[in-house]
């Protein structure tokens, strides 16, 4: 009977599988048949609506070619074209830029007529030149937003393409000008969106036409004065809508209702979404009130392949093949179908399987749990025990059936022998039916003693009552549980500051030290990602992507960075972040180990000050007057000027050194400094070379010789006066005056070496005529 049963059970089983092999081949057959289907249906939709993009475009590009043979290359036209450009005199190139513009207005006008929405012409160099529509605007360079115009001037073709610009957005046709073998620019004729709309109509009027524009390109190169023209589109957020208010002339008609629904819905479509950031041509089926449209997307692009906006048109269809309607009808009645089979299959397979109970209810006890399991009479004498328990215990069935598991293995704290009268897990089944502890101990066979969770439960199986025990070895789990606390307490006295959170980035866990540095306590940040308070924004976006690349690819990440502390004082850090894995190896957990840097940081910003700034005054020192002085003598080759070189030092400045020491020489030097720096003007730059040596650069002097030298004089005097004021120096007045040595040079070819030594030269002739002077170097 037993056999029977099981074959009954294993054929069933077949015919499960049979039957759902069949609807799953069936279903995967007729939904591969419908995106067939859908597939032909969308390429069509594409082929017919690109054909009569294609027309449309063909057709205005002969209209354009025609305006510009006929109209704009005419000698006359080149020849004024010409002289606006290359006119030696401003006057002349704009009389004959007004000719230019008087010629061709009238031209102009009738074109716009016609949909014709600019004519725009543009110099060689890429710089708008003439704009029919926006005349006063010129000048402008349109390298970086208008690539189509760089195209054509670079290689000198015709380009015909569409493109977002500066004022506004079209279809552009630009053709190359020639005049007398010589290349003048460029001059472009572009057509309205609206007048693209209504062409396409005029070819299939049962079509709503729309146009979406790439953002990015239009806030890069929009005038501000014009951005108010465009508006988000609600269909993705990345593009926009041109004058959706009907602003200007020639604006396309608003969209109907039906067809902001239609686009309202495109918004939710994730499928949608992507394909139109890949800028891809696209078909889809809308269904709004009951009835369906054809949405389909063509993709205008640039010269460069850029996807400068979308042509979107709506359409309402009635010939959706029905599969393609129906398909879930279709697929209900194969599902259907394939269940009612099974359920009256499993009405018989249920009444079978009531003969195999007790071999099943046996099979669960041994084969379900992961813990070890026996179970015991009211005596506590074993009827049955599964393999994981006699493992566990080290012991076979043979030697544990029929045995007293209180006196085999079960170790009692106090009494290891104790009667079973007194056994804990017995009196609280008999009492309470259930026992549940961690505490209990088993003797192996081996007599060791492990720690084990137990659960014991009374229950009543043919008439008799019975205990059925469960129990897990804690041997590992308390080893661990010990190895934590270790741990813990190891993290928790570390100098170094370690965070854990999740893989959200939400703490869970922060030692001591963290709470030190940052002020916050672990109750107050518990569950917040650190970025939600530590965060002193003086970090790039860039940082915290590169950071999260790193980590998020499951690699460690180490850097330097600024944080704030709870008092909002700022700090540097040194951090390191480790992600941790699960046994799927997805990221489960991150650590991170903060090592407070500000007093190394300092000291870094300290010694690399001073590496350029001298210790004493705060002034430049030599080096950082080096590196100023060549930078001056390179502006030379951009400007026109003269600047000066003022050499200063004390007057008997040593006398003063040797009689009341070096203390009352430096309180000195530092008074000297506040002074020369109050004299100079902004522009100008005062270091202090060493000793009580000291420079003096004066920047952009007029370019007359005698100009600059009554400068330099003017502010020579105002030193030499402002030095002979008594100097306060601790506790008496002190006099002393200064000599300074001034060399003018108007060029760069001099070295530094030959300028410095100049005015060195100056400096002595000074001192030479009795100190407390200046004097100018002279050729």
């Amino acid at each position: 009977m037993l056999n029977k049963t099981t074959n009954y059970v294993k054929y069933f089983n077949i015919m499960v599988l049979v039957i759902i092999f069949f609807a799953v081949i069936t279903t995967y057959n007729l939904y591969l048949y419908k995106l067939k289907v859908e597939e032909t249906y969308h390429q069509n939709s594409l082929i017919s609506q690109k054909i009569a993009f294609d027309s449309t475009i063909n057709k205005f590009r002969l209209i354009t070619t025609y305006i510009y043979d006929k109209e704009l290359n005419k000698k006359e036209i080149l020849e004024l074209l010409d002289k606006s450009i290359n006119s030696k005199e401003e006057k002349d190139r704009r009389y004959y830029k007004g000719l230019l513009y008087r010629s061709l207005y009238p031209l102009f006008i009738y074109a716009k007529k016609d949909g014709i929405r600019q004519i725009h012409f543009q110099t060689a160099d890429n710089k708008s030149f003439l704009r029919f529509h926006e005349p006063s605007k010129y000048g402008d360079d349109l390298s970086k937003a208008r690539e189509s115009i760089k195209y054509v001037n670079e290689k000198k073709i015709r380009v015909n393409t569409f493109e977002t610009g500066k004022l506004l957005s079209g279809f552009r046709n630009i053709f190359p000008i020639f005049y007398k073998d010589m290349y003048l620019g460029s001059v472009e004729v572009s057509l309205s969106l609206k007048l693209m709309i209504d062409s396409l109509k005029q070819l299939d009027s049962r079509k709503e036409y729309h146009f979406i524009l790439n953002k990015n390109f239009i806030e890069s190169k929009i005038f501000e004065q014009q951005k108010y023209l465009y508006t988000n589109s609600n269909i993705n957020s990345n593009f926009v809508k041109e004058d959706t208010n009907n602003i200007l002339e020639d604006s396309a008609s608003s969209l109907s209702e039906i067809a902001e629904k239609i686009n309202e819905k495109l918004a939710k479509n994730s499928k949608i979404q992507r394909l139109l950031k890949e800028g891809s041509y696209i078909s889809e089926i809308v269904e709004i009130s009951d009835k369906r449209y054809n949405v389909i997307f063509l993709p205008l692009e640039g010269v460069n392949n850029n996807l400068e906006g979308y042509l979107i048109s709506y359409s309402e269809v009635n010939n959706v093949p029905t599969l393609v309607t129906h398909f879930s009808f279709f697929l209900f009645i194969i599902v259907f179908a394939c269940l009612l089979i099974l359920i009256l299959l499993k009405i018989i397979k249920d009444k079978t399987q009531k003969l195999n109970d007790e071999r099943n209810w046996f099979f669960q006890i041994n084969n379900s749990l992961s813990e070890g399991l026996y179970v015991t009479d009211l005596n506590s004498k074993i009827k049955y025990i599964n393999p994981i328990a006699c493992q566990i215990l080290g012991y076979s069935e043979n030697e544990l059936i029929g045995k007293n598991a209180h006196y085999l293995f079960h170790h009692h704290e106090k009494n290891n022998y104790s009667e079973k009268e007194n056994c804990n897990i017995l009196n609280e089944i008999n009492n309470n039916r259930i026992f549940q502890s961690d505490e209990e101990y088993f003797r192996l066979k081996n007599k060791q003693l492990i720690p084990v969770e137990i659960t014991a439960q009374k229950l009543i199986y043919n008439k008799n009552e019975e205990i059925i025990t469960t129990f897990r070895d804690l041997t590992v789990k308390k080893e661990l549980e010990n190895k934590k606390n270790l741990l813990k307490t190891a993290l928790n006295f570390c100098s170094d500051s370690i965070v854990i959170t999740d893989k959200d980035a939400n703490i869970e866990w922060a030692n001591p030290a963290f709470e030190k540095l940052t002020g916050y306590k672990l109750e107050e940040i518990e569950g917040k990602k650190p970025k939600e308070f530590v965060k002193s924004g003086l970090q790039t976006q860039d940082f915290y992507e590169e950071m999260w690349s790193t980590i998020l690819s499951k690699k460690p990440w180490k850097g330097e960075l600024i944080n704030k502390r709870k008092d909002n004082s700022l700090y540097h850090e040194e951090l390191s972040i480790t992600p941790i894995l699960d046994i799927k190896n997805e990221i489960k957990h991150f650590i991170a180990v903060k090592q407070n840097i500000t007093d190394k940081k300092n000291k870094e910003k300290e010694v690399e000050y001073f590496a350029f700034y001298d210790y004493l005054t705060n002034l430049p020192n030599r080096r950082m007057f080096n590196e100023h002085f060549k930078k001056i003598l390179e502006s030379f080759e951009k400007e026109k000027k003269h600047i000066a070189i003022l050499f200063l030092d004390l007057d008997k400045f040593k006398l003063l050194n040797d009689s009341k020491g070096h203390d009352y020489g430096d309180e000195l030097l530092k008074e000297f400094s506040k002074r020369l720096s109050k004299v100079i003007r902004n522009i100008d730059f005062v270091a202090r070379l060493g000793g009580d040596e000291f420079v003096i650069i004066l920047d952009n002097l007029p370019i007359n010789y005698l100009e600059a030298t009554q400068i330099c004089e003017k502010i020579a005097i105002k030193i030499l006066n402002l030095i002979r004021e008594p100097f306060v120096l601790k506790d008496f007045e002190y006099l002393t005056s200064t000599s300074i040595g001034i060399y003018i040079l108007d060029n760069a070819l001099e070295n530094l070496e030959e300028i410095i030594k100049k005015s060195d030269i100056a400096l002595y002739e000074a001192k030479e005529r009795g100190r407390n002077t200046y004097y100018i170097f002279n050729n």
